[in-house]
């Protein structure tokens, strides 16, 4: 056993850190781009200078040894620290674009996140560079781990596993009501919710919380629709059916847009279906200029007043 540790080496604490949040060392080597070997020797390394095991194999499954816990108490605190350090830097004086590299999971239909997006683009005294990643909710929040990301724009919170790194912020929520082009809405609404039986309809795909939701109203309301199309991507969704006598579920917080960039108008509202929006970064309380105005702006201007709290991830390895 080493009994002096002259320096730390942070890359090696880092792949560490990694391995731990993901979960595998497979995982972290896709993650971080380098080979599981590499990962491995690197872990072994750092198990030598500090004098021992971080991890203990349970079957297939890497597990923490309590040193392990105690070694990513610390690195988490490390790299939080880092990443306020990023931000902070960030910062940059009024004649220089700031960079902002936001996530957006594909679930966020697309008039929401241009409504958050909108104060980047007015007239605030100071340039912004904004780039733009859309995926799976699952894989963006590894990009924001690895610090690839600086903000997800999500409908759901980060999972517990997610590190004591990363904090979920509630933006505010949502009704849900059913659309339908302009020259069926009208006289639709006049029988709803009867008028949705047999109606052809786009849905969200089976085993996700807001199909669910509408599965139940429509068993509750003794109505069958016409399922013609299925989707995980709500903007794919409304492209495909923009301009086709098609009824769908939309938020109603844009509806007006809704009826200017589709076309369509709500024809009535699905009773307790309430969606929540979240701004997930490595911030608990958010100072980055640029998604402050984000935050803002989605609590004051788009969903009301009264969203001020956050979720905050806690560790669970």
């Amino acid at each position: 056993m080493i009994t002096f540790m002259d320096w730390l080496n942070y890359h090696h604490l880092y792949y560490f850190w990694s391995v731990a949040h993901h979960g595998s060392m497979v995982r972290a080597a896709e993650s971080l781009s380098l080979t599981q070997p590499t990962i491995s020797a690197q872990i072994r390394e750092l198990e030598r200078a500090m004098g021992g095991e971080l991890f203990h194999r349970q079957g297939k499954q890497l597990k923490l040894t309590e040193f392990g816990r105690t070694v990513l108490e610390y690195a988490d605190r490390i790299f939080s620290i880092g990443d306020e350090l990023i931000a902070e830097i960030r910062r940059a004086p009024l004649d220089r674009p700031v960079r902002l590299t936001v996530g957006v999971s594909e679930a966020m239909p697309q008039l929401i996140v241009r409504e958050l997006l909108k104060p980047l683009f007015e007239d605030s005294g100071q340039e912004v560079n904004l780039v733009c990643h859309r995926g799976p909710h699952d894989r963006l929040l590894l990009e924001l781990i690895a610090h690839r990301l600086d903000l997800i724009l999500t409908d759901q919170p980060a999972s517990e596993n997610a590190g004591a790194s990363i904090h979920s912020h509630l933006l505010g929520e949502s009704g849900v009501v059913f659309a339908a082009p302009s020259n069926l809405a009208g006289q639709m609404r006049i029988v709803f919710p009867k008028a949705l039986n047999g109606v052809a309809m786009m849905m969200p795909v089976e085993h996700t919380p807001l199909r669910r939701t509408i599965n139940r109203w429509l068993r509750e309301n003794d109505i069958t629709p016409r399922v013609v199309g299925e989707f995980a991507d709500s903007t794919l969704l409304k492209t495909i059916a923009m301009g086709r006598p098609f009824v769908y579920p939309m938020h109603e917080v844009v509806k007006e847009e809704a009826l200017r960039v589709y076309g369509v108008e709500p024809i009535g509202r699905i009773d307790n279906a309430i969606e929540r929006f979240y701004a997930i970064s490595g911030e608990q309380d958010i100072r980055h200029p640029v998604v402050k105005r984000i935050t803002e702006r989605a609590r004051h201007a788009l969903f009301g007043d009264g969203f001020d709290g956050q979720v905050t991830a806690e560790v669970a390895v």
